[in-house]
């Protein structure tokens, strides 16, 4: 079985008003929570930790440095790559990138309060309830 993995920008725009501009009708729940999905940033956060876990001597202070670099990097990619001009969905997918890191654990599981429960469970609420902010 062939997966198909779909990405914000994959998602086609809501039919757009020609002479305003704005779209003539808004977009479905699951078009708004892909939106809000910073996948380059998660993937670019995947990939530096995982070349960090390959590291035999690595202190816990990369895996915060990776953490802030992708937190940083998020809004500024959305803004500048994908034209996201919403000063609410760049706060959004910010948080969402922080709250995907949370669930994965990161720098996260090296405090000693952490558990992945903790993680799961923010990430199946944030990511529920997300698209319902705007609806």
């Amino acid at each position: 079985m062939q997966r198909t993995i779909i990405r914000s920008r994959d998602v086609p725009p809501a039919p757009q008003n020609t002479s305003t501009g704005i779209p003539s009708q808004p977009d479905d729940y699951v078009s708004r929570l892909l939106k809000y999905i910073p996948t380059e940033v998660i993937v670019l956060y995947l990939t530096l930790s995982s070349l960090l876990r390959s590291v035999e001597q690595s202190s816990a202070a990369w895996g915060w440095l990776i953490f802030f670099l992708g937190l940083a990097a998020t809004p500024l990619y959305l803004w500048r790559l994908q034209h996201v001009r919403k000063a609410l969905q760049l706060i959004i997918s910010t948080i969402a990138f922080a709250v995907w890191v949370f669930a994965m654990g990161g720098p996260f599981a090296n405090l000693g309060w952490y558990a992945p429960f903790y993680g799961g469970v923010l990430l199946c609420v944030y990511t529920f309830l997300i698209p319902i902010i705007e609806a």
